[in-house]
């Protein structure tokens, strides 16, 4: 038996030499399958070394919390996942397999036990999962997994996809050349696995292999420590190993937590980085390798045998055809080659044309990769920005702002809006506004800047000429409102100037003798009433400068105030020069609500809507002119009936420097500027629209 299994190895080994020397298999490749029959023979030697090396693994460490969780947790469900052997599985009632070696460390270290519950297909393991009767999947792909509610560990082990197909079947160098062949699959996991890598596959899932055993044009897709167990059990010498998928895109095996339980993810995460990478892999290497040799019968070495024996001769006999293939071979990848560098020229072209400025970054925020645009935006060249840190480019004010950023991506994966100062080579300061995405993979953070320093000076310079086009709009109507004032004042005066020229009256025509008591009595009454009236008028004229004064004082403060009062404090300046006119005032207060206001900012835009309203009037002449003015809770509303806006300028009232005032020269600032004090000082709402006979302003307040 032991000189049988040295010719097989003896022939084995030419073969792969001569296959090596020929290219027609990687390096890699082929020699897995030689090292499992001379290193299946020492499977105990490989168990102690096994174990050597985990005494020789990093210490648990565990909080007082964790360690009292266990205390108290001594027992673990576990679903086991099927038809994934040797990766998991179970055998004679025992947890087996990578996976289960992986298992009886982490309960070694946490002194803890776990009840493995065994699941025939993923049908019976997902109704386990639905009927609670697990707490933990025994391993599963958290990237492909569809189970909801499930939280997963750091990865158990890693793997890749491994094609199966006939013998006779040439090699899959790659993925373009399974297009228009079929895949099976024995779950949707490795179906969308597939897919995600090129989606011009076609992959079916299937239940029972015999439906692929009984295909001759297709191949079947496991994972790559899978396949060879799969070659041995179901038909060595009729099918083989004949190309991998997705080594660029490993598969991660994670242990699913259905407990809602922090403490116990973080004891599984502490377990699993205490256990050496060397020791994970002798256990790969352990079930792989031990796989390969599972036949052990005379009939089955016989195979083997005939197997290489015949891939010798082949080697031997069709030599010629294999260099041709080489040749061949070694254009295609000469012409791949070309493709790819011209892609990653192009790539590197529009990376580099772009003008945002994007830069990568280690977990020390050290740079490590940038574009053309993040060169220039710093003054550094490649060599020296890549000796700086994120940090020594922030102005020192702003550095706790790169850090909270830096923090924040802890528990999400991107942060958008990240507004700082920075510093060039120069020395000059500029402000920037950053996106940074966390690349958890690789422990580094990708951050896209843009320069907003000329951005800012522009906002700077609108948010003053927006200032002066509102000094100029309350200039317009304060000039209006003295010519209201003047208007309103020359009744008062001329009453004044009425008392006082009846008052001299007396004095000098009428006979003021105080002789008499009752004369007395009637002068003094006359003199009052004169008095009275005069200070009754000048409390009005002080009244009207007040209001007006008040008016023209910029607000610094909001106020808590309600419409209602607004409205009177307007209409106390106005009121007069709206009854002169014949305009009807009708106002309806159905609510005293306080908002927060710059008051006289609101004046200013309630005064404007009025004086409009009026002007609109007296220049078309109405009769019957009304304004209602209606207050809700957080609605205050204008409607006059003085014929509304033509449909052609609606789109235009709030536009600067638009007036329909011809007669009057209107500065067309007032619409506009009412806008901005309402939609940007108060972040409410104003809206016109026409009604059947006339224009309604509306002014909505945020609740």
């Amino acid at each position: 038996m032991k000189f049988m299994k040295r010719i097989i190895f003896f022939l084995m080994s030419i073969a792969y030499l001569h296959a090596q020397e020929k290219g027609f298999y990687k390096d890699g490749e082929f020699d897995v399958e030689i090292k499992s029959y001379n290193y299946g023979l020492n499977r105990a030697d490989a168990v102690l070394m096994h174990e050597a090396t985990y005494q020789k693994s990093d210490t648990l460490y565990l909080t007082e919390e964790e360690q009292k969780f266990l205390t108290k947790k001594r027992e673990l469900q576990v679903c086991i996942q099927p038809n994934i052997f040797p990766i998991d599985g179970m055998q004679d009632g025992n947890h087996t397999g990578i996976v289960g070696d992986i298992y009886a460390l982490i309960s070694e270290k946490l002194h803890i036990n776990f009840i493995f519950i065994d699941s025939k297909n993923n049908i019976q393991l997902n109704e386990n999962i639905k009927n609670k009767k697990c707490e933990l999947i025994s391993t599963t792909i958290s990237t492909l997994n569809e189970t909801t509610n499930m939280v997963y560990s750091n990865p158990l082990t890693s793997s890749y996809m491994a094609l199966i197909s006939k013998i006779d079947k040439p090699f899959y160098n790659d993925s373009e050349a399974l297009i228009g062949k079929t895949i099976f699959v024995q779950n949707n996991q490795y179906k969308d696995y597939i897919l995600n890598i090129n989606r011009q596959l076609k992959v079916e899932v299937i239940d029972d292999v015999e439906i692929f055993l009984n295909s001759d044009n297709a191949c079947l897709a496991l994972p790559n420590e899978s396949a060879e167990w799969f070659v041995q059990k179901y038909g060595i010498g009729t099918i083989k190993v004949n190309g991998f998928l997705g080594k660029e895109k490993p598969l991660f095996w994670n242990i699913g937590i259905l407990l809602e339980e922090k403490l116990l993810i973080n004891i599984l995460n502490k377990t699993l980085a205490s256990i050496p990478d060397e020791v994970i892999r002798q256990i790969k290497d352990n079930w792989t390798l031990e796989s390969y040799i599972k036949p052990a019968n005379y009939s089955l070495v016989v195979k083997i045998s005939a197997f290489f024996f015949l891939i010798f001769l082949a080697f031997l006999y069709r030599n010629r055809i294999l260099k041709r293939v080489n040749i061949d071979l070694e254009t295609n990848i000469n012409k791949k080659t070309a493709e790819l560098q011209k892609s990653i020229h192009l790539l590197e072209t529009v990376f580099n044309s772009t003008k945002e400025s994007i830069g990568i970054v280690d977990s020390n925020l050290m740079f490590i990769f940038a574009n053309k645009a993040y060169f220039e935006m710093t003054g550094y060249n490649e060599e020296e920005l890549y000796k700086k840190s994120c940090t020594e480019l922030t102005f020192s004010d702003d550095i706790l702002i790169t850090l909270d950023a830096i923090n924040t991506l802890k528990d999400k994966n991107y942060i958008t809006n990240v507004i700082k100062r920075c510093i060039k080579k120069d020395g000059n300061i500029f402000e920037t506004k950053m996106s940074i995405v966390a690349m958890h993979h690789m422990n580094n953070y990708l951050i896209i800047s843009t320069d907003i320093t000329e951005e800012n000076i522009r906002k700077k310079e609108n948010e003053r000429q927006k200032a002066l086009l509102l000094e100029n709009s309350r200039l317009a109507q304060m000039g209006e409102m003295i010519a209201m004032i003047a208007h309103q004042w020359r009744q008062p005066l001329a009453a004044i100037a009425n008392a006082t020229i009846n008052m001299k009256v007396k004095l000098e025509i009428d006979n003021l003798s105080l002789d008499a008591k009752d004369k007395i009595y009637k002068n003094n009454i006359f003199l009052i009433d004169k008095i009275d009236t005069i200070e009754s008028y000048i409390e009005n004229l002080s009244n009207t400068i007040d209001d007006f004064k008040n008016f023209h004082k910029k607000d610094k403060n909001t106020v808590m105030i309600s419409f209602e009062d607004i409205v009177i404090r307007v209409l106390n300046i106005v009121r007069n020069s709206i009854e002169i006119n014949n305009i009807t005032l009708i106002e309806n207060y159905q609510s005293k609500v306080l908002h927060e206001m710059y008051e006289n900012e609101m004046m200013q835009v309630i005064l404007n809507i009025l004086q409009n309203a009026q002007d609109n009037f007296i220049e078309k002449k109405i009769s019957n002119a009304q304004i209602l003015i209606q207050v809700h809770e957080n609605t205050l509303s204008i409607c006059d009936n003085g014929g509304g806006v033509p449909i052609e300028l609606i789109d235009k009232i709030f536009n600067p420097y638009f007036s329909t005032k011809h007669e009057k020269n209107g500065t067309g600032l007032g619409l506009y500027m009412s806008k901005i004090i309402i939609e940007e000082h108060h972040k409410a709402r104003l809206t016109m629209k026409n009604q059947e006979d006339g224009v309604c302003f509306e002014i909505r307040m945020e609740k």
